[in-house]
């Protein structure tokens, strides 16, 4: 300890007092004041875009986002303009309608921010008005895909609409929507739909119920069975090929296993039923009962707005979901378990009653 007291202090004196220096016992030390080094002041352009978003009208928070996203554009290309050619706001992000319907989200997302005359008519440097209401309405349809439209009250309880539900660091994750969206711009010609496409949510739940709703848009006729009792592999059934052409069409049972089927309800058929009953929230046993046959005779339609909302509620959900996680299927009363090589595990679960004492909670969290 004492060694080490002894060369605390021989470094301090060292440092303090260098080279021949004398203290007077009646100096007074003398502060440095410190001087504050002036802000810069923000470029004109920040001011230009928050009046452009103000004029649409958007939520705070969706606001403050898209202006951080165009502001980043024009930083990034030291403000200098994005679009090429003459055409209007309208014309520019066409394409954008047709993916934002592909996910099931109203077009009227990417129709332009309305803009007076006398807000229309500025321009800062090279920058027109047109020209930045182009890219903040792209940063909107950008942030549409990723998040849906912005809601009054948020699906999960306390959740924001961040990257990582739960995450309340909200500058941060500004931050990193300005980088992806001026990165996306940039690398894709500040073409509107390949801007976007980078937006869309990449987590397994979102594309897996994505991939569904885009089969059930253009969706085969139901065929509406008639049954007393239950039906199982095996057995025969009047309807079984009207049955089996219809799993076909959904692509549940093989064009081989669906030509084979002749009044019998087959062993395929029953494996394409199960697939069928999981698929849609039902007991997965391949066994046609009632509560099967009302379900199919519905047609996949009517599922179009459960489906929906379920996308809406996985946009809400990380694209990495790290090394190993856990989906629960609560209309299935599944759990599946993931690895880095994908699904690795399916198991059968028990939920809470659908009850406000006992419902199961709907929640993201770690387990160790």
């Amino acid at each position: 300890m004492r060694s080490f007291l002894l060369f605390s202090l021989f470094l301090f004196a060292f440092f303090a007092f260098p080279g021949n220096a004398v203290l007077s016992q009646d100096a007074e030390p003398t502060e440095t004041p410190e001087v504050e080094a002036e802000p810069e002041p923000p470029h004109p352009l920040t001011f230009f875009v928050t009046e452009i978003v103000k004029s649409a009208g958007l939520p705070d928070e969706r606001a403050k986002r898209v202006e951080a996203m165009t502001f980043a554009v024009y930083e990034s290309t030291n403000f200098q303009p994005i679009w090429k050619g003459n055409q209007s706001s309208e014309e520019r992000l066409a394409p954008l309608s047709n993916l934002l319907g592909r996910h099931g989200l109203n077009a009227a997302a990417v129709s332009p921010f309305s803009l007076d005359s006398q807000l229309a008519a500025k321009n800062v440097e090279k920058l027109t008005a047109e020209e930045v209401r182009s890219t903040a309405r792209l940063a909107e349809a950008c942030l549409t895909l990723r998040h849906g439209h912005p809601m009054k009250d948020p699906i999960w309880p306390h959740w924001s609409d961040s990257e990582d539900p739960g995450n309340h660091d909200q500058d941060a994750y500004i931050n990193f929507l300005r980088r992806q969206f001026a990165q996306s711009v940039v690398l894709n010609n500040a073409e509107p739909a390949k801007v976007a496409q980078a937006f869309v949510p990449k987590n397994w739940v979102y594309q897996r119920l994505w991939k569904t709703w885009q089969d059930y848009q253009d969706p085969p006729t139901p065929p509406q069975l008639k049954i007393s009792g239950t039906v199982s592999a095996g057995r025969e059934f009047d309807q079984a090929k009207e049955l089996a052409t219809y799993l076909n069409q959904l692509s549940f049972l093989s064009n081989a296993d669906n030509e084979a089927v002749d009044g019998v309800f087959t062993e395929a058929m029953g494996a394409a039923l199960k697939s069928y009953q999981s698929a849609n929230g039902l007991w997965a046993d391949g066994i046609l009962g009632p509560k099967t046959a009302y379900n199919i005779g519905k047609g996949p339609k009517d599922n179009s707005p459960a489906l929906e909302l379920n996308m809406h509620r996985a946009r809400q959900l990380p694209n990495n979901m790290g090394p190993r996680f856990l989906v629960a299927n609560v209309p299935a009363g599944e759990v599946y378990g993931f690895d880095k090589e994908g699904m690795s595990e399916r198991m059968r679960i028990v939920f809470g009653q659908n009850t406000s004492e006992k419902r199961t909670p709907f929640f993201r969290d770690t387990m160790e």
